[in-house]
């Protein structure tokens, strides 16, 4: 399984990671469509999309995309750079394509950055990312 990453903001800013070429980059994905709600009576209509993205940080591409990431976990006043268009794909081989996500009006929630202890040569990172409220109903999916 592999994955292909993209965000981009309406300042052209691009985040973008791929593991295409054979190299893991990206290691865990979880797709959430969830209620804001503790209601398990009935149904909400307040909905909530959650992205969990994991990989590792152990060359020098995956140090400068996480670095963008880094700094766009830090931007909260230019609204044009807060806010990006996320496509994800997630890959079962070469020709198979699992899911494909695009989503706008995606924003930041957490990022985190994880370095280990001795023999441990790679970092880790994790990305946790939410839609602006009201968009839901713009996802778009995807697969084979």
């Amino acid at each position: 399984m592999f994955y292909k990453l993209k965000l981009i903001d309406a300042a052209d800013g691009r985040i973008e990671l791929n593991d295409d070429d054979g190299k893991k980059r990206l290691t865990d994905v979880k797709f959430c469509l969830k209620q804001d709600t503790n209601l398990a009576s009935e149904r909400a209509s307040d909905l909530r999309c959650l992205i969990d993205i994991s990989g590792v940080i152990d060359d020098e591409e995956v140090q400068t995309q996480t670095r963008l990431m880094l700094e766009w976990s830090q931007e909260t006043r230019d609204l044009k750079k807060v806010y990006k268009h996320l496509t994800l794909e997630v890959w079962n081989g070469n020709d198979d394509l699992a899911r494909r996500y695009e989503l706008d009006n995606v924003y930041c929630v957490d990022y985190s950055e994880f370095f280990g202890g001795e023999g441990d040569n790679k970092g880790k990172f994790e990305l946790k990312l939410t839609q602006k409220k009201g968009n839901i109903g713009s996802i778009k999916f995807a697969s084979n």
